[in-house]
């Protein structure tokens, strides 16, 4: 395979959240536990404000723990982040 590196650091925050669930399908453990970490640390706002999309991503992928927790602490915490989402009617159910 071939080898490069990613600087995610020069990537928006959607562009980000669309490699994770790229390198999550092709199977890239460590770039997609990576690329959460990346997430969680550097744009905490962007997923929190999107937690419905982010959520429609994480659900029941084993891979993608770390958002999963993360979402489930904060909308334990905070449950306006999930209900007050101008998208929280459109969640798909499969």
């Amino acid at each position: 395979m071939y080898c490069e590196s990613i600087d995610l650091t020069t990537l928006q925050s959607r562009e980000i959240l669309n490699l994770l669930s790229l390198s999550d399908e092709l199977g890239l453990q460590p770039l997609t536990t990576y690329i959460q970490e990346t997430l969680i640390k550097d744009n905490y706002d962007f997923i929190i404000k999107n937690v419905i999309e982010t959520i429609e991503l994480t659900y029941q992928k084993k891979s993608l723990d770390k958002l999963w927790n993360l979402y489930l602490q904060q909308i334990c915490d905070n449950p306006d982040h999930l209900f007050k989402s101008t998208k929280f009617l459109t969640t798909k159910t499969s």
